[in-house]
C-alpha cells in the first residue's frame, strides 16, 4: 500500500476514533488488514499483533506513533464527521440494508445534540420523522446526497473495518411507522 492511500485509511480511522466509534481491539483488525495488503510498519505489526481484549493503554502509544509518523492530526468536529459519512456511504454502496433512510439513521448516532457538524444535526433532526406517519416528512434528497458522497481512497476491507460498529446500529428491518 502506498503511503498516500495509508495516511487516508489512517485519517478515516482517526475520524471515527474521534466520534467514539473505534474500539482499540478494532485496531488490531484495522492492523492485520493493513499487513494484509503490504504495510511494513513496527506500530502496525505491534498492533496487529495484539489480543483482540485489547485496551486503550497498550494501543495509544502506538497509534500516536502511526498519527504521528504519517502526519495526521486531530480533526475537527465537521470534519470527522464528513469523513465519517463518506466511508459510510461507501460501505452502504458495497453493502445494501433493508431500512429506508441509513444514512441519516447512522449520521444521527455520530453525535449528540447541537454537535459541531451541519451535518449531523441535520441527519439528528430528520431521524425522528424517517418512520413517522404524521405531516413532517424527510426530504428524500438529502439521503440520496449523503449516499451519493464521493469515495475515499481506501480499500473495501477497512471501510468496513472501521464502519462496522455504527452500521451496527441499523435496525434489521424496516421498524414501523408510528408517531
Amino acid at each position: 500500500m502506498e503511503e498516500p492511500k495509508l495516511r487516508e485509511v489512517l485519517t478515516v480511522a482517526r475520524a471515527f476514533e474521534s466520534l467514539g466509534w473505534l474500539l482499540p481491539s478494532d485496531w488490531v483488525d484495522i492492523c492485520v488488514a493493513l499487513l494484509i495488503l503490504g504495510v511494513e510498519d513496527d506500530d502496525v505489526i505491534a498492533l496487529a499483533c495484539m489480543d483482540a481484549a485489547v485496551t486503550g493503554w497498550e494501543v495509544d502509544q502506538p497509534v500516536a506513533n502511526l498519527y504521528e509518523r504519517y502526519g495526521i492530526s486531530s480533526p475537527a468536529p465537521k470534519d470527522s464527521v464528513d469523513v465519517a459519512a463518506q466511508a459510510l456511504a461507501m460501505d452502504l454502496r458495497a453493502r445494501s440494508v433493508a431500512v429506508t433512510g441509513p444514512m441519516i439513521r447512522m449520521l444521527a448516532k455520530v453525535a449528540g445534540p447541537h454537535y459541531e457538524s451541519d451535518l449531523a444535526n441535520q441527519a439528528l433532526g430528520a431521524e425522528e420523522y424517517l418512520d413517522c406517519t404524521c405531516v413532517a416528512s424527510v426530504d428524500p434528497s438529502f439521503e440520496a446526497e449523503l449516499e451519493n458522497l464521493p469515495p475515499l481512497d481506501v480499500p473495501d476491507d477497512l471501510i468496513r473495518l472501521t464502519t462496522r460498529r455504527l452500521r451496527s446500529t441499523l435496525p434489521a428491518s424496516q421498524p414501523p411507522h408510528s408517531h
